[in-house]
């Protein structure tokens, strides 16, 4: 894939989550306590119980540090 700001080869990979779930929070959103993203956020989670961790593939443009993602 090309990336669509520079025009230059991207790679496929994914992000990792390490124990915790990938949440979104919003430019003007505010975090509870000032340090935890509302649960409405989570974008994805590893699954209760499991020994997996949570994963989202996408990709990477390492030329203008670009990411695009697929949830």
């Amino acid at each position: 894939m090309n990336c669509p700001y520079c025009n230059r080869m991207m790679v496929y990979g994914e992000i990792l989550g390490d124990r915790y779930a990938l949440k979104w929070k919003d430019e003007n959103q505010k975090l509870i306590m000032g340090i935890f993203a509302p649960s409405d956020s989570i974008i994805l989670s590893d699954s209760a119980f499991s020994f997996t961790r949570p994963t989202i593939k996408g990709y990477i443009c390492k030329t203008c540090r670009k990411i695009i993602l697929d949830y």
